[in-house]
């Protein structure tokens, strides 16, 4: 930042000087000031490049302020895709013991709307995942026990037993099962087995 003051007081001392010499003044301050600030410009434009450019990782060589400025955008993006590797493991073990139970298991949340299915999910229920993501699930099991067991307060109690939208003769039956203390933002997981 400091750098940045000292090249604009350069500047502008020279154009001072250059101004008072020619007799100019003005226009020497105008031209000056015009230069810096299209300088300025021209180094926002390559920082803007390089924010929405994600396949280039090096941030451009800026000096002053926007050295600073991209240091820190760096920082917070090597941040967060550390954070993201960290999250995806403990992620990707959830899915694939999920997806090895043989009841469906619909993560649902606090509207209803379907956030994870397994496969489990597909041949009993017939949710299509990701396809269906964000559906309300009584929009899909269009059965009238599916949503009172939903707006049933003491949901994880309950078990409600419907034929398989699948297969009619197979009787299936739910249970909502809370998984978090967040009771406002996750309503729970739905299990259905045969």
């Amino acid at each position: 930042m400091q750098a940045d003051l000292w090249r604009a007081s350069a500047l502008l001392t020279l154009a001072l000087l250059i101004g008072l010499a020619s007799g100019k003044l003005l226009a020497c301050l105008i031209v000056a000031t015009t230069a810096y600030g299209a300088w300025s410009h021209w180094r926002l434009r390559q920082l803007l490049g390089w924010l929405r450019d994600r396949n280039q990782h090096a941030a451009p060589d800026v000096p002053g302020v926007f050295e600073a400025i991209c240091s820190g955008i760096d920082f917070l993006r090597n941040r967060h895709r550390r954070r993201k590797r960290k999250l995806a493991a403990p992620l990707k073990q959830f899915e694939d013991a999920t997806s090895a139970l043989p009841d469906a298991t619909v993560i649902l949340g606090p509207g209803g709307e379907i956030r994870w299915a397994n496969t489990a999910a597909r041949n009993q229920l017939g949710i299509r995942w990701p396809d269906d993501r964000r559906q309300r699930l009584t929009n899909l099991l269009r059965h009238p026990d599916v949503a009172t067991l939903l707006e049933s307060q003491a949901a994880a109690e309950t078990t409600v037993d419907i034929p398989s939208p699948i297969d009619p003769g197979v009787q299936l039956s739910l249970r909502v099962v809370p998984y978090a203390h967040r009771a406002a933002l996750d309503r729970g997981h739905l299990s259905a087995t045969m």
